[in-house]
């Protein structure tokens, strides 16, 4: 199993198109804080703009570019035709693990790095602007290294979903806007409906809607990776069962 895995991996670390996936987050956050670093009205640090400027259109860009970085290894292989015989000599249940064991490392790194290329294109263009840099206390840095966390464990559900898709309709552009489709889909759902906001997915990722003002942080990590757990067994089942149909009628 753990060749299998390490297989898939330099397969997903060979791909160019991570790079320049995360390249796109980071432009993203990056231009979204342009105008407000640029016109010096505010005397914020680096965590402030990244976490307090999380747009709907740099969310929108941040699920596309982590399905594109970590979702699509099952597709492009589908169509060269790839994966029969792998299926054939490793079985259904270890070909599809491991597919979502990277689809999932895959979206959470693609995310990673975005916020990394992001903060550092903020940083610098802090320091052009005023000659200096604020640097956050380190209760604003645990806070944002939390909200990051949960934020990259979204954008890793997002792209294994992503995987999900193309099992089912082996389709680029449908792998790429169904995950989507169908987040926004629940949000409106859960609004109509008025599910608790502990299981709301739009709530349980996203940290500041959550925190109380004694910063109790622990609660909602844990809670956010047994909320991915269960969505990742889900992710699974349906994976498995499709991939299993699909080598019964080729």
């Amino acid at each position: 199993m753990e060749r299998i895995i390490n297989a898939d991996f330099k397969k997903f670390f060979s791909n160019k198109n991570i790079y320049f996936c995360a390249l796109g987050i980071g432009a993203a956050f990056v231009l979204n804080c342009a105008n407000q670093i640029l016109s010096g009205r505010y005397s914020a640090t680096v965590t402030d703009y990244l976490s307090n400027n999380l747009s709907d259109d740099v969310l929108l860009v941040c699920f596309i570019f982590c399905i594109v970085g970590g979702g699509f290894l099952y597709c492009s292989e589908e169509k060269y035709n790839f994966l029969y015989m792998e299926i054939q000599r490793i079985g259904v249940t270890k070909f599809t693990l491991s597919k979502i064991i990277v689809s999932m490392t895959g979206g959470f790194v693609t995310a990673f790095a975005g916020i990394l290329i992001g903060g550092t294109g903020i940083e610098i263009m802090i320091f052009m602007k005023r000659g200096e840099s604020y640097f956050p206390e380190p209760l604003e840095c645990l806070n944002f290294a939390c909200s990051a966390f949960l934020f990259c464990t979204l954008c890793a559900i997002f792209s294994t979903l992503g995987f999900v898709v193309t099992t089912v309709l082996t389709d680029y552009y449908i792998g790429l806007s169904l995950p989507i489709l169908i987040y926004y889909v629940i949000v409106i759902f859960n609004s109509w409906l008025h599910i608790p906001d502990r299981l709301r997915i739009e709530s349980v990722y996203f940290l500041y809607s959550n925190l109380n003002e004694h910063y109790h942080y622990s609660p909602y990590i844990i809670y956010g990776i047994l909320y991915s757990f269960c969505l990742l067994i889900l992710f699974y089942t349906i994976a498995k069962s499709r991939i299993q149909r699909r080598m019964e009628h080729a």
